[in-house]
């Protein structure tokens, strides 16, 4: 009776224990509506482009927290356009574990600032207008004052 009982003993303690089972996490993901950053206006007449990397952490509310820099781009006005955006303008879909969110920290990002995708204020547009329709009307009086002249 001694040996089935130890025997029984030894296969029982050489099982392996089950990993317990960790509930399905659902990954944080970006609002997309909150990702626009405005290009700054001295970046722009400066012509300054560049890639701003941020790191952040992502609350359970999905409000971001603990933004800072991890790279710069090169240019101040950049680094910190980018860093009052996503701290301000940004929002994700928090991160869930069995149905109740939860924060997820250390995640990173890149803020791409790129001139040739700006858009143009309307009114840098009305300004362009004036001055053309001003440069439209001095060709005009010039000519009239001497229309055989060529421009």
């Amino acid at each position: 009776m001694k040996r089935i009982a130890v025997c029984f003993i030894a296969l029982i303690g050489s099982i392996p224990a089950l990993p317990a089972t960790q509930p399905a996490v659902t990954e944080t993901r970006p609002i997309a509506a909150t990702r626009n950053c405005a290009y700054p206006t001295k970046a722009i007449s400066s012509n300054r482009e560049g890639d701003v990397m941020v790191r952040y952490d992502v609350d359970a509310d999905g409000g971001l927290s603990h933004v800072a820099l991890v790279k710069s781009s090169g240019s101040s006005a950049l680094d910190r356009a980018a860093l009052d955006c996503v701290s301000a303008k940004w929002r994700n879909v928090p991160a869930m574990r069995s149905g109740v969110a939860i924060a997820s920290p250390n995640h990173k990002a890149l803020v791409r600032f790129r001139l040739s995708g700006a858009q143009i204020s309307p009114y840098a547009v009305s300004i362009y207008l004036a001055l053309s329709a001003i440069v439209v009307l001095i060709c005009v009086l010039v000519w009239r004052r001497n229309p055989g002249s060529r421009m």
